[in-house]
């Protein structure tokens, strides 16, 4: 080889880059897509899903406050005077996406909101993300009827329930708590759902709620709303 050709390979071999371990995570997550006008500027999240959302959290609220939520012992909880229709919130769902992107196999605690969260297997009765979200909002409140641990009539969240299967049902529940951002994902064969929620519940030594009735009869909806609250929806008897 001629000392040409040894010089040439040899100040390749010096300029080439040098190579390092660092690499830039990869999440194998897939996300929503969709129209997307409520909450255009964040990607991975469409409008039928965040109505899905909303609808599936306020639906259940009315439940509450109409006293149509049983308990594991038949006995119904009683009616909420003061829950508020929750909002869709767009930055709340910002934060949510950023968490599902990440492929959570467990949920973090999040001192800023309310947080409830779930992860399970696609399946063919969960074949698409609507049939998700109905799965995990049934998973966060379902457990009322069957946590005898959870709220009695005084409505009171305890120290005993924190950190509890009952403190997705408390946070849904949480009266003052007004705005609402969720996001899914695909993870692999997994689904993942999270939603955060502001003001956020799940307060020891708070009530959920206040009781909308007394010995004698139920007041009218929205019966407690808060002073600055100027409306109701009689059709959910919430608050807004």
């Amino acid at each position: 080889m001629s000392s040409i050709n040894i010089f040439l390979m040899m100040t390749a071999a010096l300029a080439a880059p040098a190579t390092t371990a660092t690499t830039v995570p990869s999440y194998p997550e897939v996300l929503p897509e969709g129209t997307n006008t409520v909450c255009k500027d964040n990607i991975g999240m469409t409008d039928e899903l965040r109505t899905k959302f909303l609808d599936e959290h306020n639906s259940r609220r009315s439940l509450l406050a109409k006293g149509e939520v049983t308990r594991p012992n038949g006995n119904h909880l009683p009616q909420g005077g003061d829950i508020l229709k929750l909002r869709y919130d767009c930055e709340l769902e910002k934060a949510a996406i950023e968490e599902v992107r990440k492929c959570p196999t467990s949920k973090k605690a999040d001192e800023s909101f309310g947080k409830n969260f779930d992860t399970f297997a696609s399946s063919t009765t969960t074949p698409t993300y609507q049939d998700a979200i109905t799965t995990a909002i049934n998973d966060w409140w379902d457990v009322v009827n069957s946590d005898r641990e959870g709220p009695t009539t005084s409505l009171k969240f305890l120290q005993k329930h924190v950190g509890t299967a009952i403190e997705s049902f408390t946070q849904m529940a949480w009266a003052s708590t007004a705005r609402l951002g969720c996001a899914i994902s695909t993870c692999k064969s997994n689904y993942t759902v999270i939603c955060l929620y502001d003001p956020k519940g799940n307060i020891v030594n708070q009530k959920l709620y206040n009781n909308n009735s007394t010995t004698s009869r139920a007041l009218p909806p929205c019966g407690a709303c808060p002073i600055k609250i100027d409306g109701c929806d009689y059709s959910l008897g919430l608050c807004k």
